[in-house]
């Protein structure tokens, strides 16, 4: 017959901070973590049973572990990581986070509002390469009933780009479902 079992810890974020109101979930039991991050949840089961954890918080992180049940009180911290907090519907019961890696530079930094990316641009962008306000020319091609373009052009110092869209019908809508990259015509 199963019987309670406590497991405790804290959540940290990807940087080592504290992290209260993650939620820490197993099943359907779940705790809430407090000012100092810390949580307790008490998990039904038999000794040696495996148990699956979950600890997240939106804009955080997440992180799941795997654990065996122990008569004595187990002790088990999160660190989350990192995640976009988008997720992707297979089933209206099913939930699957989407997962991004976070990059880093060559000391091991992630890169962040305080370690920016650095970016060099081969374009010339400076002041007088081109011109948006007074020289580009905008049209739109085959524009439906729903008044939704087909494609879009854009001609900037003579070179014309187009970028095409398609639509899916869904109950006699047209709903853009994609669009190519910009192609130099």
């Amino acid at each position: 017959m199963p019987i309670p079992h406590l497991i405790a810890g804290r959540i940290y974020s990807f940087n080592g901070d504290l992290v209260s109101g993650a939620q820490v979930t197993c099943g359907s039991v779940s705790a809430t973590s407090n000012s100092l991050g810390e949580y307790v949840l008490s998990v039904s089961g038999n000794d040696g049973d495996s148990v699956s954890l979950l600890a997240y918080k939106e804009a955080v992180g997440r992180k799941t572990v795997s654990i065996n049940l122990t008569s004595a009180p187990l002790t088990q911290d999160f660190t989350l990581e990192q995640t976009s907090d988008l997720d992707y519907f297979s089933t209206p019961q099913e939930r699957y986070p989407l997962n991004f890696c976070m990059l880093v530079d060559y000391e091991g930094n992630k890169f962040s509002k305080e370690n920016p990316l650095s970016v060099i641009s081969t374009i010339d962008v400076s002041p007088n390469s081109f011109d948006l306000v007074n020289n580009p020319s905008v049209s739109l091609g085959n524009i439906g009933n729903d008044g939704q373009a087909d494609y879009i052009e854009v001609t900037i110092n003579g070179v014309t780009y187009r970028r095409t869209y398609t639509y899916t019908e869904i109950n006699r809508m047209r709903m853009l479902s994609g669009w190519s990259k910009w192609v130099k015509q």
